[in-house]
């Protein structure tokens, strides 16, 4: 059954039904609500608090949208209120996540673990742009919903993420002494070495 499937039942009296939905779609709120507290206890009440909310309000859902747009659109409202939005990703830059990074964007484990540090830099709305995308895959029509914008507002704040992405990545590496170019999408270095 599909996620609207298991609504219509739940919403219909169904109560395995929405502890399907739950055990579905809490590992990815976890760690959605993890990445934007910094706190995987916070998370871990936000994502009860937010199946409290969608429990209590599932006859509001009317299907137009996806249900985990709909779910994370209530659980990013649930951590806005409670933490304000100013103070939602002050995160510590050295804070690795537990969950999986974005292995189809950087291949190897060191520069995932150095792109989601240097992504929490950004801007709140493009770390959290990223993060719906890459780790929770979600599409820039589910990811426009979560964040109440349009999709040419998503693709326009994602484009200008990875730029700054790129450069940040590019200004760390220089730092680091690599005199190299990583290639964005594989994390392979690019550079040829001269007659070895």
């Amino acid at each position: 059954m599909s996620n609207e499937e298991l609504v219509c039942a739940a919403q219909n009296g169904c109560a395995e039904c929405f502890g399907e939905l739950v055990d579905r779609c809490a590992p990815g709120l976890l760690a959605f609500l993890h990445h934007r507290t910094g706190s995987v206890e916070d998370a871990e009440d936000l994502v009860q608090d937010t199946f409290v909310r969608v429990y209590l309000k599932l006859n509001q859902f009317d299907g137009r949208s996806k249900f985990t747009t709909w779910l994370y659109t209530i659980a990013r409202n649930l951590a806005a209120s409670r933490f304000g939005r100013k103070t939602l990703l002050r995160l510590s830059t050295n804070l690795i996540s537990p969950y999986p990074g974005p292995e189809d964007i950087l291949g190897m484990a060191q520069l995932r673990r150095s792109l989601w540090s240097v992504a929490r830099t950004l801007p709140r709305n493009q770390y959290e742009a990223l993060w719906l995308r890459y780790a929770q895959d979600m599409s820039i029509k589910d990811i426009a919903g979560v964040m109440s914008r349009s999709g040419v507002s998503v693709k326009v704040m994602l484009h200008r993420a990875r730029i700054n992405m790129a450069k940040k990545l590019r200004r760390r590496r220089m730092a680091e002494g690599a005199s190299d170019t990583i290639d964005w999408k594989t994390g392979e270095s690019l550079h040829e070495s001269s007659g070895a």
